[in-house]
């Protein structure tokens, strides 16, 4: 969210929080230091056998709650998955190679290694949702499966040797159609992927989504 203004963003995707309890305290939280999952280290949690995480939800939803402009959206995509009932869908979310730092061996999945796990599990009943950085991937996702899905408002490069998109500041829709591509994987029910914040946040808004981490 760093190429984001926060205040701006949160404000409109979300209504304030309100218990109807006083705030006795108001404080700026300027640097995030739990990283368990965030970056790198959430590789454990994504091999790890024990997922209660992902279960975690349901306590937090009370604090989650969509402005009317984001509702909009969420809704227009639940009325898409609701016309795909009985569907196998799978989510597929691929990074620009800028991001291969976030990687544990420092390098992403290829786009062969996605075709490979995509291949096992592919059949006439199947349509893949696509969310990757770059409209060559893209491309080539579509040539080959041809029945697949995909925002064509996000910011995306021509290349994946490219800047990653949303490394340049962005606009508060920006980061709307970023939630939507988090929530339209979450809705999957495979979901492939490397280590990414868009990707943990998915798994964690649906814990029976099934985790195909590459």
């Amino acid at each position: 969210m760093f190429a984001y203004k926060c205040g701006e963003v949160f404000g409109k995707l979300f209504k304030e929080y309100n218990e109807g309890k006083n705030i006795d305290e108001i404080f700026e939280l300027k640097e995030y230091n739990c990283l368990d999952y965030t970056g790198k280290d959430v590789h454990n949690q994504y091999i790890s056998k024990d997922q209660k995480w992902r279960n975690e939800l349901n306590a937090t939803l009370k604090y989650i709650k969509p402005t009317p402009i984001l509702q909009t959206f969420i809704d227009e995509i639940d009325e898409k998955f609701a016309a795909l009932k009985g569907k196998k869908i799978i989510g597929v979310l691929k990074r620009n190679e800028l991001l291969k730092c976030e990687q544990v061996n420092g390098k992403l999945p290829t786009i062969e290694e996605y075709f490979t796990e995509i291949d096992k599990l592919f059949d006439d009943n199947t349509y893949i949702c696509l969310s990757v950085d770059n409209l060559t991937d893209i491309n080539q996702f579509i040539n080959k499966y041809s029945r697949c899905a995909y925002n064509p408002h996000i910011r995306r490069t021509q290349f994946n040797t490219d800047t990653e998109p949303h490394f340049l500041p962005g606009t508060a829709h920006d980061a709307i159609y970023t939630f939507l591509e988090v929530y339209m994987l979450s809705k999957c029910n495979y979901f492939i992927h490397p280590v990414s914040n868009m990707a943990t946040a998915a798994l964690y808004f649906n814990p029976e989504l099934k985790s195909i981490y590459i």
